[in-house]
């Protein structure tokens, strides 16, 4: 593949565009774009805004990339296109570009994002003089090749069968993609298609693929998002409707969540959704720990989100989507550091009751044995610094042999132990961390901060009476224990390498 970088001829570009309208300072501007600016790009100070045709142009640098930005007269953000090099694109783009067309010469590359739609990578390449266009969704996924008039040349299809037509993700229904990220979290959207053939006529068939799970999921829905046809290899039998029937019907053995109807939902919460959410669609109702949980579709932000609230109305907290790619560089570096190996689940911007807000991420690793998966909470401030981290107790391969190999010594030994010998009659129970002394919690804390609780046992000598806690505690990424010992009290006698 020949990689030519022109990101400083698009540069230019975009500064003559803005340049052809009328230059700008910031008391020129209305009071609430810098506001909108400011929290949409952080950290911006220098910023050239010029006003044509009634929408403003901002042209600036973030994250180290030219950006254009444009809004409406009412301060409304219309969308932004960053300009990038080759070397910027996911290495999921660059491998599939180098695979596929290897002999286009790449002439300019860009992330367009917009409000009434997804955001996509544009690349635009020579092919043998030809000028042509490679689109990628967000998460890197080839969705089509077009000519300079937007024809079609090469679509994401695999299968060229009468009737199938690839469509880009941001084509599919709302309803679609909220079906996807409540039923089948773990996985993305991989080919888009719509179906028009002698079994079904204008149907959505969407294909799932996960690094979690084995094989691909075969979605198909109607004109208006509503599930006709599953196969999923993880599933005994599937979901399938008769062409007539305009619901599906579904066995005992699907792992869908029943979402709650309208009548289930008490007024008051209803009250409180709708005063606190002005627009959306696709809305599903859950109860989750005691909360009433609300999940919808933003049409604004173009973003799914979801609210919380407590059986009296009362609002608990709001979180909504964010793009991975868009994250603070403060936290992006901080998992670099840290968790290399680790790969991104979720992040989310979350607003609570008591005007908290921070950015919740989740990360794991798919070779952890928990089933179902689990994950690391990090928790950072709008800023990037980190507030709170939370270790979820996974299990990985290495740890599974150990601690079989582990209860088995443990299992020998006490069978092997004189039942006469009263020094060593003992009960001995493992225990939910949770279970411990408040105090012992807060020396673990305090004294092995990188450190995760994987065992804790609770022991009373029949002999003495004493009562005493062990506390058994792992370094990610090492086969070094630490069993530290407390006293019914909580307090810190000793501790080993174990």
């Amino acid at each position: 593949m020949k990689l030519r970088n022109f990101s400083f001829i698009i540069l230019l570009l975009c500064i003559a565009l803005a340049s052809s309208g009328q230059q700008l300072k910031n008391e020129d501007l209305p009071p609430g774009l810098i506001y909108e600016f400011k929290n949409r790009f952080p950290g911006v100070e220098q910023v050239s805004w010029t006003l044509q045709n009634d929408i403003y142009f901002a042209d600036f640098m973030f994250m180290g990339l030219p950006v254009l930005a444009q809004y409406e007269k009412t301060t409304k953000w219309i969308g932004s296109e960053t300009i990038m090099t080759t070397e910027d694109l996911p290495k999921t783009i660059q491998r599939y570009i180098g695979t596929n067309y290897p002999d286009q010469i790449i002439r300019k590359t860009k992330f367009i994002d917009k409000r009434i739609e997804a955001g996509y990578y544009k690349i635009e390449t020579l092919d043998k003089g030809e000028q042509r266009f490679l689109v990628f969704d967000k998460d890197g996924v080839f969705q089509r090749m077009a000519d300079k008039d937007d024809q079609d040349i090469v679509s994401g299809v695999i299968k060229n069968e009468p009737g199938v037509q690839s469509i880009a993700t941001r084509e599919l229904p709302t309803a679609i993609s909220s079906y996807v990220m409540i039923n089948y979290s773990i996985y993305k959207i991989n080919e888009s298609y719509l179906v028009n053939n002698d079994e079904f006529k204008n149907t959505y068939h969407i294909v799932l693929t996960s690094n979690l799970e084995n094989g691909n999921v075969q979605l198909w829905f109607d004109y208006r998002g509503d599930l006709i046809k599953k196969l999923d290899p993880n599933e005994k039998s599937n979901v399938t409707t008769d062409k007539n029937v305009t619901k599906p019907t579904k066995d005992k053995s699907s792992k869908e969540r029943k979402a709650l109807s309208e009548t289930q939902i008490p007024q008051p919460v209803k009250d409180a959704f709708n005063k606190k959410i002005k627009k959306h669609q696709d809305l599903r109702w859950d109860t989750i720990n005691g909360k009433y949980v609300a999940t919808f579709f933003d049409p604004i932000k173009q973003q799914i989100g979801r609210a919380e609230f407590t059986r009296q109305g009362s609002w608990v907290k709001t979180s909504n989507e964010l793009d991975q790619r868009s994250l603070n560089q403060n936290i992006i570096r901080h998992i670099e550091e840290n968790y290399p190996y680790l790969k991104i689940f979720s992040a989310e911007n979350v607003v609570t009751a008591n005007k908290k807000r921070y950015i919740l991420l989740l990360i794991y690793d798919n070779k952890w044995l928990n089933d179902p998966m689990v994950y690391h909470e990090l928790y950072f401030s709008t800023a990037g610094r980190l507030e709170r981290e939370v270790y979820v107790d996974f299990i990985d391969p290495y740890d599974a042999f150990a601690d079989e190999d582990y209860k088995a010594r443990t299992q020998n030994f006490f069978e092997l132990v004189d039942s006469d010998d009263l020094t060593t009659q003992e009960e001995y129970k493992q225990i939910n961390p949770k279970e411990l002394p408040s105090r012992a919690i807060r020396h673990v804390k305090a004294n092995y901060p990188e450190h995760r609780i994987a065992e804790s046992y609770i022991m009373t000598d029949d002999f003495s009476g004493e009562t005493v806690y062990w506390v058994i505690m792992k370094l990610e990424g090492t086969k070094t224990r630490i069993k530290a010992t407390y006293n019914f009290k909580g307090e810190f006698i000793e501790d080993e390498e174990y």
